[in-house]
């Protein structure tokens, strides 16, 4: 088990009647080659998530708190304002602090913030383009299981969807058996959390 997961287990406290929409962004000019976001790839990853905000329900286009990334070149703070004007910008604090306090959280890009919002136990609904983030296949039958459940979608129209379906209320959906045991299946396998991580530690 990871023992910095482990401290994140089941922390959600909702708070703050907020979505967290969790940015990512790519260097201008790529270093190495990789099955991630290339700078190529950034207009399209960029209009995914003006169409998600252009479809976001009117009521609730005023509870987007954005977690922006580093920036290199890409005025990502600007496009994001103009695409949601009302939007707000999740600064200041570390971001695990925020997925445990927003209502529900929102990700484009499978990269550590997807597993610490499920270690979490937080509301969660994902999106990414599954050309550009390829997964082994020995880890589909798991990344299977989030999407037969509605937490993850392949664009950014199936998940705004189901954000406007679920925002009332998504600890019902959330909480239900089959989402948590899909989450736990998948945790089990790939963000392993215990609360007695030392002493399984230790025993190893």
């Amino acid at each position: 088990p990871s023992p910095y997961l482990s401290g994140l287990k089941e922390t959600h406290l909702n708070v703050i009647d907020k979505i967290l929409f969790i940015g990512n962004t790519e260097e201008r000019y790529e270093l190495c080659f990789d099955s991630v976001l290339l700078p190529e790839d950034i207009s399209k990853y960029f209009n995914g998530k003006k169409i998600f905000f252009q479809n976001l329900a009117t009521t609730l286009k005023d509870k987007v708190l954005y977690r922006i990334s580093r920036e290199v070149g890409w005025n990502e703070q600007k496009f994001i304002k103009s695409s949601c004007p009302n939007v707000e910008f999740a600064t200041k604090r570390r971001l695990v602090k925020w997925m445990r306090q927003t209502k529900m959280v929102v990700i484009d890009h499978p990269h550590t913030s997807y597993l610490e919002a499920l270690t979490i136990n937080v509301p969660s609904v994902f999106y990414w383009d599954h050309e550009v983030y390829t997964m082994r296949p020995e880890a589909e039958p798991y990344i299977q299981t989030l999407r037969d459940v509605g937490i993850l979608y392949k664009d950014p129209i199936s998940a705004v969807e189901k954000v406007n379906e679920i925002y009332d209320n998504p600890e019902k959906w959330w909480l239900s058996d089959n989402v948590q045991n899909a989450r736990m299946k998948f945790c089990d396998r790939f963000a392993y959390a215990r609360k007695d991580w030392l002493d399984v530690w230790v025993k190893e």
